[in-house]
């Protein structure tokens, strides 16, 4: 079977965490297909204890692949263009950040060589999800297999650039399409979510919500004879998209199991907007509001396809707002911007190039990844409409 991370000890976990995973232990138990030592060894590995053997390795920060395309190298000139974008903006820089942010912390894009496009994957669409059961089973038994390796994610040296900027005086705050919260991971702190978070669900009944690793425990119990079938190795090693899932050779759902509600019945989906979905119009408005204040716009790492992304350049375009792009790669934005201030850079070595030109030190990995985000910013809906993105 296929072994959930290590949980805390029963002692130490609330009441609350502890009939979080307690009941989906009950459920490993009578899992078709489980032999009893196997759903009791199972079901204590989530709860926390019994011995249980360790699951499988996942790859952390420094052996996970990097999908960043190489880009061009990051001369004086670009380095002091960017700065000057910055100094400019006198601490109202606003950020705009897409899949190209992520790709060095090992998260796929979609329209590099290497992204999930390039391979053929077609998104899941909102309509899709909420109408077709088979669509959600689909989606969630590739979300099974990928949410381990997405999770595993952490910041690079683009996000700590950025919260070091950020935490500077020099950018007011960032907008991103990425759904990996990479960025408040980093210690950024005025993050707009654009297309949502996936560390969270939500009801589309009730509106409840709960934690993504939860609901993957869940999933994970009451799919143990599936998933000992199909995913042996627990989606280690599997062909990760960048929508957090993995590619499988499955065709046949049928046998794939998506817990409900257990407040109304109603539908898990992951707070986060799917293609043909609608923004959530505060989150929209607080993006929008952010580069209105704002005295100039840097934009990292997306080709702006997504109009929801267009839209805020072409706002700060027509204001009159200096606007550079750091992108590898044609953007839809490349009209817009003048060719000294398109630069077809990495994010990761753009920034460490342009805090090194301000003087601003940046924090090390592992004191990055330790911080925690101060306080919340207007998130994605909890049950997404339809019809912005894509």
């Amino acid at each position: 079977p296929f072994w959930p991370k290590p949980q805390p000890p029963a002692a130490t976990l609330t009441p609350a965490g502890l009939a979080m995973v307690a009941g989906p232990a009950a459920r490993v138990a009578r899992a078709p297909g489980l032999q009893r030592a196997q759903a009791g060894s199972l079901a204590a590995a989530v709860v926390g204890g019994g011995g249980a053997q360790p699951p499988p390795a996942w790859p952390g920060p420094g052996s996970r692949p990097c999908f960043a395309p190489e880009g061009a190298a990051v001369c004086d000139a670009r380095a002091e263009l960017l700065a000057d974008l910055v100094r400019n903006a006198r601490g109202r820089l606003a950020c705009l950040t897409g899949a190209g942010f992520s790709t060095e912390s090992g998260v796929p894009d979609y329209r590099s060589p290497q992204g999930s496009y390039s391979k053929g994957h077609k998104p899941m669409r909102h309509q899709e999800f909420v109408k077709e059961p088979s669509s959600r089973a689909r989606y969630w038994a590739r979300s099974l297999g990928g949410w381990r390796f997405f999770d595993a994610a952490r910041p690079n040296a683009a996000h700590r650039a950025l919260a070091a900027l950020e935490g500077h005086g020099h950018v007011a705050g960032v907008v991103t399409q990425n759904v990996d919260r990479l960025h408040q991971r980093a210690g950024a702190i005025n993050v707009v979510d654009l297309h949502g978070r996936n560390d969270e669900v939500a009801c589309l009944g009730c509106r409840r919500r709960r934690p993504r690793a939860g609901f993957q425990l869940e999933l994970e119990a009451v799919n143990a004879a599936w998933i000992e079938d199909f995913l042996p190795q627990g989606g280690a090693g599997a062909d990760v998209l960048a929508d957090g899932d993995a590619h499988l050779e499955v065709r046949d759902f049928a046998g794939f199991t998506v817990p409900a509600c257990a407040a109304c019945g109603g539908v898990w989906m992951p707070r986060v907007v799917f293609f043909g979905g609608t923004l959530d119009p505060e989150v929209r408005a607080a993006a929008q509001q952010l580069i209105d204040n704002a005295d100039g716009l840097l934009v990292l790492g997306t080709s702006c396809q997504v109009f929801s992304a267009f839209r805020l350049v072409r706002s700060a375009v027509e204001a009159g707002k200096p606007v550079a792009l750091v992108n590898i790669g044609e953007t839809r934005a490349d009209p817009l911007v003048p060719s000294r201030l398109r630069m077809p850079l990495r994010c990761g070595e753009a920034l460490e190039a342009l805090c090194a030109r301000l003087g601003v030190e940046t924090a090390p990995e592992s004191r990055a990844a330790a911080r925690t985000t101060p306080r919340p910013a207007p998130q994605a809906p909890e049950a997404p409409g339809a019809a912005d993105r894509g």
